[in-house]
């Protein structure tokens, strides 16, 4: 198996720790959308990070733990293609 290799946040063996993924991003999915999908209306993919960083800010208001975490789906039309 290969690992991701992310240069200047990686660890000596070139691997990112995984204390710097924050949660939501793992847990988070979004369709392909636009321009992979003929029926899509938004862009789900470009869309899905502000959400995530939006997320995490009402998290740190509210007090909720950093490793709390939520399932987020995000789909471009109405099939529901993230719904896995």
């Amino acid at each position: 198996m290969e690992g991701l290799f992310l240069f200047g946040f990686c660890d000596e063996e070139g691997k990112l720790p995984p204390t710097y993924v924050d949660p939501l991003n793992i847990t988070a999915m979004a369709c392909p959308a636009l321009p992979l999908c003929p029926l899509t209306i938004t862009e789900a993919e470009r869309g899905i990070p502000d959400l995530l960083k939006r997320f995490r800010s009402v998290f740190e208001k509210v007090g909720l733990p950093y490793n709390e975490s939520i399932v987020v789906r995000v789909t471009g039309c109405p099939n529901g293609c993230a719904r896995l």
